[in-house]
């Protein structure tokens, strides 16, 4: 019985022993994961779970929790915009030429916009205070 309990162990330290540390060294920090819970990681791929996510962190692959759930399908940035003037205020206060080009600022440039109203954004008067 001692030696399966032994043998139990070390199989057990061998599983977890999990990629290579810095200097060749192994680094013992792989998890089992019992729960199935998907997370998208910051590299655009989906895990199992952010247990799986750490796991693979573990094993030297560089990727940390971005947010809950499957990520998104990948974007194709920037989306090809027509050329047409028809001006949006964006709540970030910028004009753009069409909904379009606000669009592609916020899902390919990461700007937090949306459509404020349409045409262009009042142009700020600055008062000389004389």
């Amino acid at each position: 019985m001692a030696q399966k309990v032994a043998l139990l162990t070390f199989l057990t330290v061998v599983i977890a022993v999990s990629g290579s540390g810095k200097g060749g060294g192994y680094r013992l920090c792989a998890k089992f994961c019992d729960v199935i819970s998907p997370v998208c990681g910051s590299d655009g791929k989906t895990y199992d779970s952010r247990c799986h996510l750490e796991n693979a962190a573990c094993s030297g692959l560089r990727v940390t929790f971005h947010h809950a759930g499957r990520c998104y399908p990948p974007n194709r940035c920037p989306r090809a915009c027509p050329y047409t003037y028809n001006p949006v205020c964006g709540t970030n206060g910028k004009t753009y030429p069409n909904l379009c080009d606000l669009e592609n600022d916020r899902n390919c440039n990461g700007i937090y916009v949306s459509k404020k109203h349409d045409g262009p954004c009042a142009a700020k008067v600055i008062k000389k205070g004389y």
